[in-house]
């Protein structure tokens, strides 16, 4: 449950010339909120914007894609969080079922996206200029960028845990082109309704890719994602969105970090989060009242 903390949490620790000073943080919506988050679970974003010079035209294209990483990260934990609300009771009629469904497809939407802007940022500061050929699932792509930026190469290598989970989301993404899955719910245990859980379905038919790379993300082990014989796959969408958070979070920083932004130059300015419009208690706030702590990457 998202509950928020039953005292004022006012932005207090600001100059009181902030326009956010005595803002108690209790108001501010869930979109807001995740706004804040994204910026704390994906610090290293910063290490590429900070780069940028925004009057250069050069680098507009790359603070555009920049943009959508954090925007697009923004909205994997907004959709998230509405998925949750969603499953919070066990009161499941079929216009709940599909809004599950589309939180679930539009988070894996999200993140796909967010892996391929950075693609292309590394692509564009690789020397590349061919859109469709920037994709980290290319070898070719790897190799011309593994000349500048190893680190990020390397992470999305063919058999790597960055590749193995880039399939997987890939594949459940692209349901978008193909054969929707299906939503119902599982029996309710012991005839008791309160442990009745939402459940997406998919079989071999018309989703073998996504079956075999969730196998081969080893995401079948976790309870919630269950593999039944070769040919049917029951995913409880809160378990499929936090594996996704979860394993791709870290990696998406870790890509930053790995992105040679200082090729645009020298780090133009670094602005502390308290004098921005997402102050650092504002921040922290946001970690704990979605419940994205454990997404904090740890001091290298």
């Amino acid at each position: 449950m998202f509950l928020h903390a039953p005292c004022p949490q006012r932005l207090e620790n600001l100059s009181q010339g902030h326009p956010l000073y005595g803002l108690d943080l209790r108001t501010l919506s869930d979109e807001r909120l995740a706004d804040a988050g994204a910026r704390a679970i994906i610090p290293d974003w910063a290490s590429v914007w900070h780069h940028l010079d925004h009057q250069n035209t050069a680098h507009s294209e790359i603070a555009n894609l920049a943009s959508s990483i954090l925007r697009r990260v923004t909205r994997v934990i907004v959709w998230s969080t509405r998925l949750a609300r969603l499953t919070e009771d066990s009161d499941f009629s079929l216009d709940r079922l599909d809004e599950l469904l589309e939180a679930t497809t539009l988070t894996y939407i999200q993140m796909v996206g967010a892996f391929d802007a950075i693609a292309i940022i590394n692509g564009l500061l690789s020397g590349q200029t061919n859109y469709p050929a920037m994709a980290w699932q290319r070898r070719r792509f790897r190799d011309s960028v593994r000349l500048v930026a190893p680190r990020a190469a390397e992470l999305m290598d063919d058999g790597t845990p960055g590749d193995l989970y880039f399939q997987a989301i890939r594949a459940f993404r692209n349901t978008i082109h193909k054969r929707m899955p299906d939503v119902g719910t599982s029996a309710p245990h012991q005839g008791d309704p309160a442990h009745t859980k939402a459940i997406l379905t998919l079989e071999s038919n018309g989703h073998r890719e996504i079956i075999d790379t969730f196998t081969a993300a080893g995401w079948t082990k976790f309870v919630g994602i269950d593999l039944a014989g070769p040919d049917w796959l029951f995913l409880r969408p809160e378990t499929a969105v936090n594996l996704l958070k979860a394993e791709g979070i870290p990696l998406l920083n870790e890509l930053l970090a790995a992105t040679p932004a200082d090729r645009l130059g020298p780090a133009r300015f670094a602005l502390d989060d308290d004098a921005t419009l997402y102050p650092r208690q504002m921040q922290d706030y946001a970690l704990e009242y979605l419940h994205l702590g454990h997404l904090v990457p740890k001091p290298r």
